[in-house]
């Protein structure tokens, strides 16, 4: 399969994650290996949130990521990208909570 990889950027809330108490909310970007050219996979990366322990998952925006895009980007941009690539997603948690 030719592919590519999707980011998408979303909010969802810790419920199962070593990281992160319980009930807090972050903001995240999924990594999701799709077939060249085919539309965003919504379902596809709320799953990937959701394994990875985050519930009530918002998925804000989404477009496709470049191999370039994410060279200049630099790290850990780089490695999400190679990781889903490789294995079919990644996820990426930004660890400053959102505010209430």
């Amino acid at each position: 399969m030719i592919a590519e990889v999707h980011i998408f950027l979303a909010k969802a809330t810790a419920s199962g994650v070593e990281r992160f108490p319980v009930g807090q909310r972050h903001a995240m970007h999924i990594y999701v290996r799709q077939p060249l050219g085919s539309a965003h996979d919504w379902e596809t990366a709320e799953v990937v949130a959701l394994k990875c322990g985050w519930s009530q998952v918002e998925i804000l925006k989404a477009g496709t990521l470049s191999a370039d895009t994410a060279e200049r980007k630099g790290e850990p941009e780089r490695s999400c990208y190679q990781s889903a690539l490789e294995s079919g997603d990644a996820i990426l948690v930004y660890s400053t909570p959102e505010s209430a």
